[in-house]
């Protein structure tokens, strides 16, 4: 295994927002130096961190760098190894994806609170869109 210091950039992105971190490629180890700035970044900031094409399994290792979000204050540790693959291969599967075929026009709005975004470079040759964050407070609608 190749353990690397890991080169990246923190930007302010909005105040309600936090940071946005670009340049780091998280399908690979990093080391304990650059582990800990990730750390430090995430914790003190609300963090975006783009770019980044992790299957559901890197994404889960991408994230315990900065120390294991997936412990549950009730639940059991034993539940917790059990449930996260589950989770895992439920968030990848076709009945919970979509793949969305864009068109002049187009508006889809997502809530992405709950909302596992992965994007597929596909536009090399066409203008670049832009992507609209509402923020708000309150959520507008929940589901039954």
């Amino acid at each position: 295994m190749t353990v690397r210091h890991l080169n990246y950039q923190v930007h302010r992105a909005d105040p309600r927002f936090g940071v946005e971190i670009s340049g780091p490629d998280l399908t690979r180890p990093v080391d304990d130096a650059a582990a800990d700035a990730l750390h430090h970044d995430f914790i003190g900031h609300r963090a975006l961190v783009r770019d980044q094409h992790l299957n559901p399994h890197q994404h889960v290792t991408a994230m315990r760098i900065i120390g294991d979000p997936f412990d549950h204050l009730t639940a059991r540790p034993a539940a917790t190894r059990v449930l996260l693959p589950f989770l895992l291969d439920c968030a990848s599967s076709p009945d919970y994806s979509i793949r969305f075929g864009w068109r002049r026009g187009d508006f889809v709005p997502w809530d992405d609170q709950a909302t596992w975004h992965y994007a597929i470079g596909d536009y090399a040759n066409e203008p670049r869109r832009h992507r609209m964050v509402i923020a708000t407070r309150k959520s507008f609608a929940r589901c039954a």
